[in-house]
């Protein structure tokens, strides 16, 4: 590989091993641009992984931060439902952040990247910024917001989010509600771009050959706000006719429990099925099948591969009106909306949508239609690749 395409991917969120159900949207961005640039991914150890290893064919070095036996601050339902499901995990983050800084100046140094790439501001951009503040070299530092980070953690700390914006060199926001918002925030314009991350809309996320579909479908961490609640609320409110379809839930969470409470306290556990967590190969299978997928969250969401993917399966979408999907989901067109938080909305969409499987398949249609052209891997490599130029080209003047 020549000088000038090194890249140094940091991420706190990777698959740890084959078959991982942890989102694998950085894994295949790394595998999407393998054949442009050298690269080495840096994340974090857990208990079982290896420190040093290839994933899918991705060199991967994970940095420790602990006793191997106490990381786990990373990976499951994310740091920051990992700290809410056990605060003492709040002592980790300060060996957390020092480790990773550590790490980071130790591959700065050895593997000598073009190009820095931190996936989320915080941690891995505020630990980036400081690396590269302390080492000798220039590296360029492109850093991803993917929605939890900027909304939830960047306005809790807007002054840091400022800065560790200042000392990037582009800020790739993965939906335009959020570059928006940034704007709307007076951070940096001219840094801000629009990259969303991918899903392998040809061969994986595709329609499959069952015409008989059937079902409601939920897939996504359960965790606080993310409208699972309202769902079954929701649920509760449909037609026995209606319920008698089923409705599933696919994900893990802190929250698992406390559902299956509420619907059974609602009197429909019965007709609704808590699936678990499953890996990323099974879940196309889910959306091929089902009649219709919710995605009530009323967080703010980066872009909400979860809608994204059901539409590349030509699963029609009934989603909250959340700005991240604004653009993408036009209700009666390629897709169905409603007020997010509104349960009683959504109990009438969900019985005017499981009746009418013509609206439904039309809407189908128009919603993969728009999500190929835009976020299957072939035009999110190339976005990335253009970024990625843009910054060795940078660099190069200098």
């Amino acid at each position: 590989m020549s000088r000038g395409k090194k890249v140094l991917v940091v991420t706190t969120t990777f698959p740890r091993h084959e078959g991982d159900n942890q989102p694998r949207f950085v894994l295949d961005l790394c595998k999407s641009l393998r054949g442009d640039y050298e690269q080495r991914v840096l994340a974090p150890s857990a208990p079982g992984c290896q420190l040093d290893e290839r994933v899918e064919g991705v060199e991967v070095k994970r940095f420790r931060y602990f006793l191997k036996r106490a990381e786990t601050l990373a990976y499951g339902s994310g740091i920051p439902a990992n700290l809410k499901a056990a605060p003492i995990r709040w002592l980790l983050v300060p060996f957390f952040l020092c480790g990773l800084v550590l790490a980071l100046r130790r591959e700065l140094r050895r593997f000598d990247p073009d190009i820095v790439h931190a996936h989320w501001w915080l941690p891995a951009g505020f630990a980036a910024c400081l690396a590269i503040a302390t080492t000798r070299g220039e590296f360029p530092l492109l850093i991803t917001c993917h929605g939890t980070d900027y909304f939830v953690l960047g306005e809790r700390f807007a002054r840091l989010r400022r800065r560790v914006f200042n000392c990037s060199a582009a800020v790739a926001m993965v939906s335009p509600a959020m570059r928006d918002h940034a704007i709307g925030r007076g951070l940096p314009q001219e840094k801000l771009r629009v990259a969303p991350m991918g899903v392998d809309l040809r061969d994986q996320f595709s329609p499959g050959s069952d015409a008989d579909r059937r079902g409601v479908l939920f897939v996504g961490t359960l965790i606080e706000k993310k409208g699972v609640d309202d769902l079954l609320a929701a649920w509760a409110a449909v037609s026995e006719n209606v319920r008698a379809h089923g409705l599933t839930i696919v994900g893990g969470g802190d929250q698992r429990q406390a559902l299956q409470a509420l619907a059974t306290s609602l009197g429909i556990a019965d007709s609704v099925s808590f699936a678990g967590p499953v890996t990323h190969k099974e879940l196309p299978r889910h959306y091929q099948r089902a009649a219709l997928l919710v995605f009530p969250s009323m967080l703010e969401e980066g872009l909400g591969l979860v809608a994204i993917e059901a539409m590349g399966c030509g699963c029609p979408v009934l989603a909250a009106d959340v700005r991240s999907l604004a653009d993408v989901i036009v209700d009666g067109q390629s897709g169905f909306v409603y007020p997010a938080g509104d349960a009683a909305t959504l109990a009438r969409k969900i019985e005017e949508l499981v009746s009418s499987p013509e609206r439904r398949d039309a809407a189908a249609r128009g919603g993969r239609d728009i999500v190929i052209s835009r976020f299957d891997w072939t035009a999110v490599r190339e976005n990335y690749r253009s970024l990625y130029e843009g910054l060795l080209h940078l660099v190069a003047k200098d």
